[in-house]
Order: structure tokens, then C-alpha cells, then sequence
């Protein structure tokens, strides 16, 4: 419940702006986890956005797999894949099923 009110301040605060979080593989789960708060404080009336540059497949799936475990639905946002560097990007929109 604590973790839950300190959120629904960080919100608060952000009501103007847009808050940016960064993650590595080994936290992928909390960053879902973190979402999924987010989107239930907002009662589903907001959208989450990730710019993902992908390093390996495997994680592609995890990123994925982690949405739609948490109740959300995952889309890549139309004409957004492009190269990083060597690496390939793209920008996901999140939202709950």
C-alpha cells in the first residue's frame, strides 16, 4: 500500500510533465510492475510509451511477455522502427486490456 500512495504522489507531481524511467534486463519485471500501477492509479486513462532499443531477441520476447502477463496490451507504434547505432529501435504504446 505504501509503495502504492508514494506513486500516486510521483503522479501528482508529474500531472504537468512526463516522468522518464530507465531499465536494464535484470528489471524488466519491476519496470511492469511499476506500469501497471501507474496505468491502475490513472484508472486506465493514460498510456504508457517505451522506447525500446532491442540488444537481443530474447529480450524482445521479454519485454512483451512481461506486458502481456502484467494485463496490458503491447502495439508498436506505426513507422517509429529505426536503426540505433548498429542496434534496432522502435516505440511501444502500453496500455491495460
Amino acid at each position: 500500500m505504501l509503495r502504492c500512495m508514494k506513486i500516486k504522489n510521483y503522479i501528482i507531481r508529474l500531472a504537468g510533465g512526463m516522468p522518464f524511467v530507465s531499465f536494464q534486463q535484470s528489471s524488466i519485471p519491476l519496470l511492469f510492475d511499476t506500469v501497471a500501477q501507474l496505468l491502475h492509479v490513472r484508472r486506465g486513462q493514460c498510456k504508457f510509451i517505451l522506447a525500446y532499443v532491442s540488444r537481443a531477441k530474447i529480450l524482445d520476447a521479454m519485454v512483451t511477455n512481461e506486458a502481456i502477463s502484467h494485463g496490458m496490451q503491447i502495439s508498436e507504434v506505426v513507422g517509429t522502427r529505426t536503426i540505433v547505432g548498429n542496434l534496432e529501435g522502435v516505440i511501444y504504446e502500453i496500455t491495460l486490456q
